[in-house]
């Protein structure tokens, strides 16, 4: 993903069996991380983890969902085809995806 961004990516060498990269976003105010998400992202996907905030930080101006909206704009701007949210009811997940799906119900063999 492109790196002139306020955010900072870090790589992190591990990839799966799938091709995809454990990646960590940052961002920061007077070089301090106030937002952070970790994420799995391959050629066509970024897989949203982990989302994180500064409680003590500036949390009037919503960083976990500047951030987020970042990292909406760099997939984009990477070609990548799908932002996946994963799972959980999270309330900002239903304002920024545009559908859901089920998991599959548990099966026993």
């Amino acid at each position: 993903m492109d790196a002139d961004y306020p955010t900072k990516g870090i790589n992190i060498p591990r990839r799966s069996t799938a091709g995809q990269r454990l990646q960590l976003f940052g961002l920061f105010l007077d070089g301090v991380m106030i937002a952070g998400i970790i994420a799995f992202v391959n050629r066509s996907c970024f897989s949203l983890l982990v989302t994180a905030y500064d409680p003590n930080g500036p949390s009037s101006c919503s960083p976990g969902i500047i951030l987020l909206v970042k990292t909406l704009e760099l997939s984009s701007r990477a070609g990548l085809e799908t932002y996946d949210l994963l799972i959980g009811d999270e309330a900002y997940k239903f304002d920024w995806s545009n559908r859901t799906i089920d998991p599959p119900s548990p099966s026993v063999v």
